[in-house]
């Protein structure tokens, strides 16, 4: 009778006990829940604020893709208005060249393919309107193949030469024959904006020089040099943003949006 008495007390103890260690874990879970309360509520006012901010950049990327697309259908438009007129001033220009409406004298022979050359360079800036456009939504391709870099540098330089004239600066080209596989537009597109800029920054009387480097596929490239008053190292930095100028080119008072790279 005592033991199993003694052995009643023990497990009631036991059960006692247990009882207490849960009323504790109770307490504790209590504890922290109200602790914890004010964290639970910011933390839901943050993701309430997160879904917010992530429906309004989805209605802002259905926006500009909106506006992407009507830009681009504004810029096809524009382009069809300007090829029109300037394919017409090529091919009148072009008849006149060829003696379509006689002869003609090399005084009068010499501005009119400058005329032709400047035509066909308009409708390649219009064509690079397009391409702008293409390029700000990743569809721009490159379509490449075996181009000589002297010849785009002699081309380039030659559709520059009325501009340089009227500047009084000689653009002259040197390296060798170059042949490499890239696409012909886009090179002739930095190899344009480059002289220009060099020819427009230059005084009057300059040289600047359009130097082919390298032979065929080894280590290909070219290189612009003038007498322009040039850029420190922060400036060159500024320079390569897009639309970026100098304080220095902002001084000159020439027009322009920057390199164009």
């Amino acid at each position: 009778e005592l033991e199993r008495f003694q052995r009643e007390k023990i497990l009631q103890v036991q059960m006692l006990e247990v009882i207490a260690a849960v009323i504790a874990i109770f307490v504790l879970l209590l504890e922290v829940v109200f602790v914890f309360r004010p964290f639970e509520k910011r933390l839901r006012r943050t993701l309430d604020n997160l879904k917010d901010t992530e429906i309004a950049l989805r209605h802002k990327a259905i926006a500009a893709e909106h506006a992407a697309h009507s830009k681009t259908a504004f810029l096809q438009n524009i382009s069809h208005e300007l090829r029109t007129p300037l394919n017409a001033i090529n091919g009148f220009s072009d008849a006149l060249l060829q003696g379509v409406y006689g002869s003609l004298s090399p005084r009068q022979e010499e501005p009119l393919k400058n005329i032709n050359q400047s035509g066909a360079y308009l409708i390649n800036l219009v064509s690079e309107l397009l391409d702008l456009s293409a390029a700000e939504v990743g569809s721009l391709r490159l379509n490449k193949e075996t181009v000589d870099l002297k010849k785009i540098a002699e081309e380039t330089c030659a559709n520059l030469m009325s501009i340089a004239h009227g500047r009084e600066v000689s653009v002259v080209v040197r390296g060798p024959n170059c042949l490499i596989k890239a696409d012909p537009k886009r090179v002739r597109q930095v190899m344009t904006n480059l002289v220009h800029n060099a020819v427009k920054y230059s005084s009057h009387g300059a040289v600047v020089t359009l130097t082919v480097m390298g032979t065929n596929d080894d280590r290909p490239g070219f290189a612009v040099s003038d007498d322009g008053v040039g850029m420190t190292p922060r400036e060159i930095v500024q320079a390569r943003q897009r639309f970026g100028r100098t304080e220095s080119a902002l001084l000159s008072g020439r027009d322009g949006t920057g390199l164009g790279l």
